[in-house]
């Protein structure tokens, strides 16, 4: 794993960052390991390339916060984010999702010590505001080479945004496909990543 390590990006994190904020240091930690593990969970096969649509959905309940519909293929892992509440793959199919869900209230508080800091637009709402640091991260720890604009949506009563990119990863010869959610729910704030090869996105954006 530490082959994929982006010293130059992580050093220009830390810089943009107060030092005494903890929280916020984690929470880049935290992405920027996404990032590594997901290079590393999508080098490990070259999977099949018969990707087909599957009709079949299954509830995943996760500590009576939040439920998800997904494909019965996929199957509970542990593999993909420490700190994920809930992470599901198939490898052969090469098509990985984990939610990290956060205190709304924790939230607020690191945005608040980032203002002024030119890290998002401060004026955007707050799933706005998580897009904007997930996508500086991943501007930083790869290389972007197609991205559609955001879409705001619903997820029941409450907000969300949604944004689909194509990325490389350092040491990784395929390109990456991604679906970003972010939902701001009642409690907590939810950050749903997708990810599977860049030439599987339409195949698998349906499910």
């Amino acid at each position: 794993m530490l082959r994929y390590w982006n010293s130059a990006s992580w050093f220009y994190l830390c810089e943009i960052i107060n030092p005494t904020n903890l929280k916020m240091k984690k929470y880049i930690s935290q992405i920027f390991l996404f990032v590594l593990a997901l290079a590393v969970m999508t080098s490990c096969k070259p999977g099949s390339g018969g990707a087909v649509l599957e009709d079949e959905f299954t509830e995943a309940k996760v500590n009576g916060k939040y439920s998800m519909m997904l494909p019965t293929y996929m199957t509970s892992t542990k593999e993909l984010h420490d700190d994920a509440s809930m992470q599901y793959m198939h490898e052969m199919k090469e098509v990985y999702i984990i939610v990290i869900d956060e205190e709304k209230d924790s939230i607020d508080i690191m945005l608040s010590e980032l203002e002024g800091l030119e890290v998002f637009d401060e004026s955007r709402s707050l799933v706005g505001q998580m897009m904007d640091l997930q996508m500086l991260n991943m501007r930083m720890s790869s290389t972007i080479s197609a991205e559609e604009d955001e879409e705001a949506i619903k997820v029941g009563e409450f907000d969300g945004m949604r944004k689909e990119l194509v990325a490389t990863v350092p040491g990784i010869d395929a390109e990456v496909g991604y679906f970003l959610t972010m939902v701001e729910g009642k409690n907590n704030v939810y950050t749903i990543m997708q990810w599977t090869l860049g030439s599987r996105m339409d195949k698998y954006k349906p499910e």
